[in-house]
Order: C-alpha cells, then structure tokens, then sequence
C-alpha cells in the first residue's frame, strides 16, 4: 500500500487554491494578466459567470496535482524542505512549463500571459512539493 497523508495533500491543494486567488487578484499579477490578455470588462464579466464551479473544478485539478506529488514523494522519498523543493521544480520544468510552452508557441496565448500563468504554476508547484515533503 502506498502511504500517502491525505491530510497533506488537502491541507496543500487548498493552499493552492488561495495562492492562486492571491496570484491572480488586483494585488499582484491581476491587473498584468488581463492586459497581457487584452480582455475586455464585457468579457471579463462574461469570465465570471459560472465561477462556482470553475473555482470548484480548479480546486479538484490543484487536489490532483498534489496528491501526484504526494505519491512520487513515496518512491522519490525526498530529504526534507530542499528535497520537496527540487521536486517541484522538476515537476514543473519537466511538465507545467514545457506543455505549456509548447501549448503558447502554437496558439494564440500571449507569452506574457504565459509567463504569469507558468509563474504562478512554479510557485505552486514548489510551495506544494515543499510543504508535502516537511508534512509527512
């Protein structure tokens, strides 16, 4: 059986969760976001429709996100903060930043916007692999 602590892997998507809400607010890379967008308020208002479910849905993925961690950490077995810490970064290098990369070159995403997203992905990623590590 492959221990995983369920309460870790909770305790970390939720903070997730919040980090993004603070990531993507006003305060620090909002603003930036919808300009790098080119978003109108129309269709901004239009983005919040049906946010309920879409914060729900973004908790779910950040749930699974975590407990993928929480299970390599089993095998990787990672020596404390430092260790959580590279395995985020792999994590992130490896899968976050280059299908997302790879997504943005072929599209019409702007790289500006890519680069607050694939940001916000790296600090979750390191904040998750870190605290899931220290939290066994």
């Amino acid at each position: 059986m492959i221990q995983v602590n369920w309460l870790a892997v909770v305790g970390t998507a939720l903070l997730g969760f919040l980090l993004g809400g603070l990531w993507y607010s006003p305060v620090l890379c909002g603003k930036a976001w919808v300009r790098a967008h080119g978003l109108s308020e129309e269709q901004i208002k239009a983005m919040r429709r049906g946010v309920g479910r879409k914060y729900a849905l973004a908790v779910v993925c950040l749930f699974l996100m975590a407990y993928a961690l929480a299970r390599i950490m089993v095998h990787w077995q990672p020596a404390g903060l430092g260790g959580g810490l590279t395995l985020g970064l792999l994590v992130w290098l490896g899968f976050a930043l280059a299908t997302g990369l790879m997504t943005a070159l072929f599209s019409a995403y702007k790289l500006r916007a890519f680069a607050i997203d694939t940001g916000y992905q790296l600090v979750c990623l390191l904040v998750m692999g870190g605290l899931l590590a220290v939290w066994r």
